[in-house]
């Protein structure tokens, strides 16, 4: 599970979706389409309008269709904005203040601000230009917390596309943010250059929170080629305005991206003759006029462009700020000093106000779900309604900015459904400046290519058998050659045989992209792929067909697969494969669907369905042996032979891993490692052929077995920071202890992760903080153990039940005195289905006892809620729960806004305690079981664990 940014403080919570307040087009009086200050001449600027009109809808519907592709994706932050709200208050009007709180920050101390935007290291003397905000009628901004933006960024990719103007903004949020780093030493460029405008790429990296702020340097946006050789003299360069840059790919999954496209349409650089740039006049203070650059009819035609937009779009005006502030142009004091510069700002200066202003806007609107980091490997964006695209006008002299995407950490949303991404678009004009601003988008869900067959060309046997499946397209183009009289069984057949068929040329990508690999994270990446690819192989290998939760399973692989490619999508290739494994999770669904309708609605395709969840008011029968299975009795059974040992000297083997290694391949009988007291320092991995091992202990706390990775260490993801990782089915363990000791700040670092089916674990103690419990796959039960943690200590895709298990909140910050919000458990399946989720069983919820001292000096500061949707169809039932006086009242916490509140399912039955609560107390999106419905959540019915799990 990942997450990226899990706010820590109580100053910069994030608040609901939503526009900042400005109208659509927002414009300082009536007059809409006359904001130019002067006729434009007859010929070029005719021609500066027809390219500006073709560029602007270029990018925009480029930007719509390329960063749609890609959905949205991880990350960790509370929705709790406790600031003013700004949707009352129009902050693109106003005027600028003198404050003594300014600047942000010393551009002599920031290493990362270039020399030649440092007006104060090139000879400028006065400082007053310095000392101004922005200051908005009838409203504040609040003001610039680094520390607070750093934590909301916490393992994300901020990227600038775009030319002069996008490095300069880029360098002031680098700066403004480097005032929150404690340790200046732990911000670095990631390839050790200087900051030049010469180089196309720089990043720098934010070591303590897993972040990279990059620039790109794309001064068109466009693919740029020289001119022909035999082409007129004026012409130097050729734009092919129907294909992005070729860097473009490379900012596809960022988690705010922010375009400039310069100064590419802009009549006085490009189209008027004899500008003279020896004359620019740099004032000692703003002025108090805009002097007709607020106004320019290119802004105007954005609008109109905007507006007509297929999709919501709010416009941001920004230009006004910049118009005012000719004292702050770099004028004589830039580096080398060989022309006027007014169309470039000092640093610190303007740029700070843009980036003020556009993360206001994102820190009150925008929330990264918890899950959601660039290591995580698995990581889909959840199904939501479409978020709003905020459009930013400057003005024609300003760049036009798509502004930032952000992901939305883990949930996840059917392949099919492309996210729209929150789109800014800002315009800055000054007389000869740009400025840029930022396009937001979410959390990215694969989403398939495949071209939809003509519905009438299909049998009705094959629309009937689709009408159950959520990518019918898909499902008509797959059973296209299936005939009029195809049964249930031969459409399944068919769809199952295309669905293997796919399996193979993935894997031969993956195997090319590590072979060419020379960078650790796309090493990371590619392996991991080929064990998903492989692991969901393995699960639609039985023959003649795999189980429900078998199925489903392999398509939670390919997601994998899928996510761990996101995190690296720097080429063609991996780009390639995305699409591919988009279109093969389209079908691995559609078999699901299909399978899951059969064993509901029998062989008639006509009364097929699409699956449906609690939300939708079914439960699926409970099996018989529910009110007949003794649930304390299951678990793993006492004083079993062992057949290999583990101490520090006088056994079999030093370590568990080299127990573990001993075992058969794909043993039928329990391979019994007995693994003595004392404290291993490893990590064991059990690989998918170690079947049926079973670890035995001395007892929690006496057989320790621990680690300390975690997702913030390169070419780690949260996957592969297990202490104890199980691929193998038949895994058990009991009587022992297993940690991860990479601390509260570490972010994800699981302690134990099982992928396997059938795995039990018994008096066996999980320590941790974020992700301690990794419920990866496939059916899993706890019993009678201990699992503690901060947030999300209990996570996965797979059908598991915690039964008899206490859940222990531990302090979360190295200051934990400063409150925390935690929540016990994420679940996050990818589709609607019965083969997923978490119950707890007569568990128990409380803190530790450093945790409860904390509660009690300051209850309102530590909040735990149990359970928040990491993807769009969690399900998390607790049942007979005792809930201690920790638990908020509302019960349970959304993600992000309103996502997956519409179908999800929490449910509780029988909570006591004090932090028990009746349905009219909890939050409206959550529920209390129905009596009737209670034991469709017991062991046997929902992990059918009576067939299976030992009888203690």
């Amino acid at each position: 599970m990942v997450s990226a940014s899990f706010n820590r403080s109580t100053s910069a919570r994030l608040a609901a979706r939503g526009g900042v307040g400005s109208p659509r087009v927002s414009t300082p009086g009536s007059a809409h389409r006359n904001w130019w200050a002067a006729p434009s001449g007859p010929s070029f600027d005719r021609i500066a309008l027809a390219f500006f009109l073709a560029a602007v809808s270029f990018v925009l519907s480029c930007a719509l269709y390329l960063y749609v592709v890609r959905y949205l994706g991880r990350g960790r932050a509370v929705a709790e904005f406790t600031g003013k709200k700004l949707d009352s208050c129009d902050v693109f009007h106003g005027s600028w203040v003198p404050d003594e709180r300014y600047p942000l920050y010393n551009s002599s101390q920031c290493p990362f601000a270039e020399r030649g935007f440092n007006c104060l290291a090139n000879g400028r003397k006065d400082t007053e230009y310095l000392k101004w905000r922005w200051k908005p009628r009838g409203c504040d901004l609040p003001w610039f917390s680094a520390r607070d933006v750093l934590e909301w960024l916490r393992g994300k990719r901020v990227v600038f596309v775009g030319d002069s103007m996008s490095r300069t903004q880029w360098e002031s949020f680098i700066c403004m943010l480097m005032t929150g780093v404690e340790d200046p030493k732990t911000v670095y460029e990631v390839n050790g250059n200087q900051i030049s405008k010469t180089i196309r790429f720089l990043g720098v990296r934010f070591e303590s929170f897993n972040l990279n702020v990059e620039f790109y340097r794309s001064v068109f946006l466009v693919q740029q080629i020289p001119a022909p050789s035999l082409g007129r003299r004026r012409v130097r360069t050729i734009l092919k305005l129907d294909k992005l840059d070729d860097l473009s790919s490379k900012w596809a999954d960022a988690d705010v991206l922010i375009f400039n496209s310069g100064h590419w349409w802009t009549a006085s650089k490009l189209f008027d003759i004899g500008l003279n740039q020896k004359v620019c006049e740099v004032t000692e203070q703003p002025t108090i006029e805009a002097k007709g650059d607020d106004r320019r009819e290119f802004g105007d035609i954005l609008a109109d462009v905007v507006a007509n937009l297929s999709v919501p779009v709010t416009v941001l005006n920004v230009t006004l700020m910049g118009a005012f502030r000719s004292d702050a142009h770099i004028g004589i004091w830039s580096h080398p000093n060989t022309i006027l510069d007014c169309s470039h700002w000092c640093l610190p200066g303007v740029p700070d106000a843009w980036n003020e202003l556009v993360f206001s806007h994102l820190l009150t609107n925008v929330t990264f779900p918890f899950h959601s980091s660039s290591s995580s490997i698995f990581t889909a964006s959840p199904s939501c309604p479409l978020p709003d695209i905020t459009t930013t006008i400057p003005h024609s002299h300003t760049p036009l900015l798509p502004v930032a995407r952000t992901q939305r950490h883990q949930q996840s949303m059917p392949p099919p459904a492309r996210l729209l991404p929150l789109l800014l678009v800002l315009i800055f004009h000054v007389p000869f400046s740009h400025s840029s601003r930022h396009h937001h988008g979410r959390s990215p869900s694969p989403s398939p290519a495949t071209p939809p067959a003509s519905s009438d060309a299909a049998p009705l046997a094959v629309l009937l058998a689709c009408n159950a499946t959520r990518f019918q397209p898909v499902c008509v183009s797959t059973l296209s050659n299936a005939g009029a009289e195809s049964s249930a069984s031969d459409l399944l057949a068919a769809t199952l045989t295309a669905l293997r068929a796919r399996l193979p040329p993935a894997v031969s990508t993956a195997k090319s992209v590590l072979a060419g690999s020379s960078n650790v994270n796309l090493t990371n990446a590619a392996t991991n792929c080929l064990t998903f690819l492989a692991l969901s192989s393995h699960r639609l290998s039985p023959s003649p067909s795999p189980s429900l939760i078998s199925a489903s399973t392999a398509m939670l692989h390919l997601y994998d697969c899928w996510s761990a490619y996101k995190y690296v999508n720097f080429s063609r290739t991996i780009s390639d494969a995305m699409a591919y494994l988009d279109d093969t999770i389209a079908v691995n669904s559609n078999y699901i669907s299909m399978l899951a309708a059969r064993q509901r609605y029998g062989d008639d395709t006509s009364l097929w369905a699409p699956p449906q969840t609690e939300r939708d008011g079914y439960w699926p029968p409970a099996a018989a042996e529910s009110g007949k299975t003794d649930e304390d009795a299951l678990g793993v059974p006492k004083g079993l032979p062992a057949n290999a040992t583990v101490c520090g000297a006088g056994c079999d083997h030093k370590t568990v891993r080299e127990a573990v290694a001993a075992a058969p391949d794909f043993g039928e009988g329990n391979f019994v490692v007995h693994v003595k007291e004392g404290e291993y320092k490893e990590t064991v991995n059990v690989p998918w052929e170690k079947t049926n091992v079973v670890l035995v202990g001395d007892g929690m706390g006496k057989t320790v077995i621990t680690g300390a990775l975690n997702a913030d260490t390169p070419g780690v993801s949260t996957f592969n920071t297990a202490t104890v990782g199980v691929l193998g089915d038949g895994f058990m363990a009991r009587d022992l202890t297993i940690a991860n000791t990479a601390g509260p700040d570490a972010h994800q670092a699981v302690a134990f992760r099982s992928t396997g089916d059938r795995t039990v674990l018994d008096t066996v103690e999980l320590l941790g903080h974020q992700d301690t419990l990794y419920a990866h796959a496939m059916r899993q039960f706890y019993t009678r153990c201990r699992v503690s943690g901060t947030v999300d200590f209990v996570f996965g895709n797979s059908a598991t039940v915690l039964h008899d298990t206490a859940l222990i909140i531990l302090p979360r910050q190295l200051k934990p005195e400063k409150g925390e919000t935690d929540a016990v458990t994420a679940q996050g399946p990818h589709r609607p289905g019965p083969a997923h989720g978490i119950v707890l069983r007569g568990c128990a919820v409380n803190g530790s006892d450093e945790y409860m001292a904390l509660y009690r000096e300051r209850p309102e500061g530590h909040r735990v809620y149990l359970g928040r949707p990491w993807k769009e169809y969690s399900r998390t039932v607790y049942v007979g729960c005792t809930l201690a006086e920790i638990v908020q009242p509302q019960g349970w916490m959304p993600w992000n806004g309103d996502f997956a509140l519409k179908t999800l399912y929490y449910g509780e039955f029988d909570s006591a305690g004090p932090g028990a609560r009746g349905a009219g107390q909890r939050v409206k999106w959550s529920s209390q079981v129905p009596k009737d419905h209670v034991d469709v959540y017991s062991v046997a019915s929902f992990i059918q664990g009576h067939e299976w799990i030992p009888k203690v």
